[in-house]
């Protein structure tokens, strides 16, 4: 949740808790979901450097990131606390 977490500016956050869980519990069970997982998670650092720094980036993104979070929430992803150590 690398840029994720550069947008919310903390790793925990009700947003985070519900990406986690549709990445642990979605994205993971599927090929085309691993290898989305391996291209966010090569691609977020270049990104961050590149644009990071801007506020308007960072206010679309943000936009963006809460409708696809609130679609999740529509669809039963939680949103409370995340457990590292016993994903849910």
């Amino acid at each position: 949740m690398l840029l994720a977490t550069s947008i919310y500016r903390t790793y925990d956050c009700p947003e985070l808790w519900t990406l986690r869980r549709f990445r642990d519990n979605i994205l993971y069970d599927s090929f085309f979901g691993r290898a989305f997982i391996k291209f966010y998670y090569f691609t977020s650092p270049k990104v961050i450097k590149i644009f990071g720094k801007s506020q308007v980036f960072n206010l679309c993104i943000k936009k963006l990131l809460n409708r696809f979070v609130n679609t999740l929430i529509r669809h039963g992803i939680s949103s409370i606390p995340y457990d590292d150590y016993n994903r849910e």
